[in-house]
Formats: C-alpha cells, sequence, structure tokens
C-alpha cells in the first residue's frame, strides 16, 4: 500500500502541481477587468482595421 501510495502520489502530484500553478496565474491574469478591458480594445482595433483594409 505505501509503495503504491508512493508511487502514485509522485507522478499524479507533480504535473498537476506544475498545472494548477500555471493555471491559477493565466486565470487570475486573464481575469482582472484591465486585462480584459485591454484585450477586448485590441480585438476591436484589429476588426476594425480588418474591415478598414476590406
Amino acid at each position: 500500500m505505501n509503495s503504491k501510495t508512493t508511487d502514485r502520489q509522485q507522478p499524479a502530484f507533480e504535473p498537476p502541481q506544475k498545472h494548477l500553478k500555471l493555471s491559477p496565474d493565466d486565470k487570475h491574469k486573464s481575469n482582472p477587468h484591465s486585462h480584459t478591458h485591454v484585450h477586448s480594445e485590441e480585438s476591436l482595433r484589429n476588426i476594425i482595421n480588418r474591415l478598414s483594409r476590406i
């Protein structure tokens, strides 16, 4: 049981930790209104530019 738990905890614990650390960070960075607003504005500008080009 101990061997199985250790084996299962090591591989299952390392990747999730990296994933979890990256996930919250990415979500937190993309969550703020400021970031979303900037992204929205950039997206709108890109769309306008594309429309203007056509």
